[in-house]
């Protein structure tokens, strides 16, 4: 999928009162004490057999906090969740906070197995809900995968699934420990900024950060992955409320990027509102040019059916991990360990390319060398995952 159509994508939860029907709670809160959150987790699903190769991992904790960035409630330990699974959490709220609205989510890894984070809900106290896509992560270079599990349209006014989508969200990887590779303990957001079962049937948020995606990925109060990140770490906030327009977009999208804005609530600071403009920790994580597998996934390949996955996009990625992938509908290998892109065998192609029977790959006429020089490397697998359909 090109970067335009994964921006097309998330506008489809985005600012258009789009939501995923499964995710919504089938009970609703306490309207007096607690926020209700579902956390979907992506990666694969096989439904005789949701988690076959044990990609299960740590519930993440969830801190929630309202529009002056005080703590409103936190998440207990909730275990294990199933890759493809999906976790429901009644967040009770503090002594005093009420039905207050919870406005800042951080979303922070626990124990040592990590988890693809493919979309999460909030449900308000006054039963407004709100969505979140894992593929707001892949657009802004937070660690990420495709995901098997499919998205249904989403009818705000009558909250009943109309249809299903022709795609997937895409997942955000969290880690706790890093010793999968990867490079964020969590992230956090401003959950505002993301698709509401109130919002208007419009695009104009989603079209702005397809214009100008650093109105999303480069303001910290809307969205920000953190190598580091505890129950306590202190996430950012905007100070000046932010303004938007009749379609949902920003009225003054340069505002959203002034560092000025940003609060972090700091109880050292001098300043009388308790701002600080300046993270705690200045630690950024970059994207390395290798590219190891997770340990878990070694020996594991993908194949999908479906046509929103292009294996030639992730190769491209800095940022994805995962297991190596087979586009079906494209045609097309991705070697995830080299990031190299290969076509799949045909009458048309015989070398120098992978056999999705065997699952490996064809010798070149020059031996493990292609007709361009390139090294054809060695695959054998012990794992599959097929995703839409039987191959």
């Amino acid at each position: 999928m090109s970067v335009v159509g994964l921006l097309d994508a998330v506008g489809l939860i985005v600012g258009v009162g789009m939501m995923i029907p499964a995710l919504m709670p089938e009970k609703p809160p306490d309207p007096q004490a607690t926020t209700t959150v579902n956390i979907g987790v992506g990666l694969h699903g096989n439904p005789g057999n949701r988690d076959p190769l044990d990609y299960k991992g740590d519930t993440p904790t969830i801190t929630l906090y309202d529009q002056l960035g005080t703590l409103v409630g936190r998440s207990g330990s909730e275990g294990h969740v199933k890759a493809g699974g999906v976790v429901e959490m009644a967040i009770a709220h503090e002594k005093d906070m009420g039905g207050v609205k919870s406005e800042y989510m951080a979303v922070a890894a626990s124990g040592d197995d990590a988890i693809c984070i493919q979309y999460i809900t909030t449900l308000w106290p006054d039963q407004e809900s709100w969505g979140f896509l894992g593929d707001v992560g892949t657009l802004c270079d937070a660690d990420w995968y495709y995901s098997d599990n499919v998205v249904a349209n989403f009818d705000s006014s009558s909250q009943e699934p109309q249809s299903q989508l022709n795609r997937s969200s895409n997942c955000i990887w969290v880690d706790q420990n890093g010793s999968n590779h990867f490079r964020f303990q969590g992230f956090s957001f401003h959950i505002l900024d993301f698709s509401s079962s109130k919002d208007a049937d419009t695009d104009g948020r989603a079209k702005q950060y397809h214009d100008q995606p650093a109105t999303m990925c480069k303001s910290d109060p809307r969205f920000k992955s953190w190598p580091k990140i505890s129950k306590d770490t202190v996430i950012p906030i905007f100070y000046d409320l932010i303004h938007y327009n009749s379609d949902n977009s920003d009225l003054d999208p340069k505002a959203v990027l002034d560092k000025k804005r940003w609060c972090y609530k700091d109880k050292h600071t001098k300043n009388k509102n308790g701002c600080s403009s300046t993270p705690p920790s200045k630690r950024e994580a970059r994207a390395s040019s290798s590219n190891p597998a997770p340990p878990f996934m070694a020996g594991t390949v993908v194949k999908s059916h479906h046509g929103d996955h292009n294996a030639t996009h992730l190769c491209n990625s800095k940022t994805s991990k995962g297991p190596d992938f087979v586009s079906l509908s494209e045609g097309v290998f991705c070697d995830m360990e080299k990031k190299q892109v290969w076509p799949l065998c045909s009458k048309e192609v015989a070398i120098g390319c992978f056999d999705v029977e065997t699952n490996k790959m064809r010798p070149g006429p020059h031996g493990r060398r292609d007709s361009e020089g390139r090294r054809i490397p060695f695959k054998s697998y012990h794992k599959e995952i097929r995703w839409g359909g039987g191959i």
